[in-house]
């Protein structure tokens, strides 16, 4: 970045490099607030790599920047598609196409930026390790109207410091999970419309920060469980150990998994953990709603105003203590009669 009267503008250009080197980058940026209090432009460049496996990346942004916008554009054939470790206020990324996106991840921002927003983003991974998008250590986070295919895992929350949102985002052919979210501190919220199709596991929910996740108006289908180490589902809750994590699914459909929502065995360790399943539909799957060996805390499972249609088994619970209450009222379970087989 120049002087204080000067503004960094990197627009409109066509760059092919060689990314077969190990850690070779298209176009790499320092920005600076010191030397700069207007807005920088960072728009509209087609960035072509020749190939994945060496850990190039596309755009590296690094310094401290109160607002950055990196809008429009493509990049392709990289490790890394945007790598940014900047700090400062406002971090936007819209509108761009990232192809071909190795072993690392199409989005990566790990410095101690206050809201990143990432809006309307086209991944298309090559089916490798690759995460779509990956965020540590920054506060807020919107992830909005994005389409992220054929990735490992497609969006990954570790150790964000507020709050966590995805909206109107479809997650297609992730090789482990959908979205991954993993020690945030505050809110999660996934919901409106969002949809994940044909993976392992869908949403993995890992809490312990005193965290509260509502997923609503989502639609999940085709979870399967295949590769994951520790289970999985189209929900599934590997952990929710503060006294004061909560975790509320509400009007999303959930179909052809081989289990819905899955509350895993020693996945609550705290005393009355609340978990709200209500307004959902459950249709075709293995399992709807099943619910583990709580062997530490205690869980308490509202399961109610749901229609359990064509699964094989609607609500499974398993070896629960007298500690454990789970109310499952006031659903339909597909037939006139009720449910059986308790």
């Amino acid at each position: 970045d120049g002087d204080a009267d000067e503004f960094l503008d990197v627009s409109g250009n066509e760059v092919t490099f060689d990314s077969s080197t190990t850690g070779t980058t298209g176009i790499a940026l320092v920005v600076d607030q010191s030397n700069s209090d207007g807005d920088d432009t960072i728009e509209n460049n087609n960035i072509n790599g020749t190939s994945t496996g060496n850990n190039g990346a596309g755009l590296d942004i690094s310094g401290d920047k109160t607002n950055l916008d990196v809008s429009g554009g493509t990049i392709e054939n990289v490790d890394v598609g945007i790598s940014s470790s900047t700090s400062g206020t406002f971090l936007n990324i819209s509108d761009v196409t990232l192809t071909g996106i190795g072993q690392d991840q199409a989005v990566l921002q790990d410095g101690n930026v206050d809201n990143l927003e990432i809006d309307t983003i086209d991944v298309e991974g090559d089916g490798t390790d690759t995460q779509g998008v990956q965020v540590t250590s920054t506060t807020n986070v919107d992830v909005l109207n994005s389409a992220i295919n054929n990735t490992d895992i497609g969006v990954d929350a570790d150790s964000a410091d507020a709050n966590f949102n995805v909206s109107n985002t479809e997650v297609t052919n992730s090789g482990t999970t959908a979205i991954d979210v993993e020690d945030v501190s505050a809110a999660v919220k996934i919901d409106s419309g969002t949809s994940i199709d044909q993976a392992p596991t869908g949403i993995e929910v890992d809490g312990g920060s005193g965290t509260t996740y509502d997923i609503s108006s989502v639609t999940v289908n085709g979870t399967t469980n295949t590769g994951v180490a520790d289970s999985g589902a189209g929900i599934f809750v590997e952990s929710l150990d503060d006294a004061n994590d909560a975790l509320n699914v509400t009007d999303s459909t959930f179909t052809n998994n081989e289990e819905a929502l899955n509350v895993s065995d020693g996945g609550v360790q705290n005393t009355d953990v609340p978990v709200n399943v209500h307004f959902n539909t459950f249709e075709n799957n293995v399992f709807g709603v099943g619910v583990g060996d709580i062997d530490t805390g205690s869980v308490v499972i509202n399961t109610t105003f749901n229609d359990f249609v064509s699964n094989t088994e609607g609500l499974n619970v398993t070896s629960q203590s007298s500690a454990d209450t789970v109310n499952a009222n006031y659903s339909y379970w597909g037939q006139a009669g009720g449910p059986g087989g308790a």
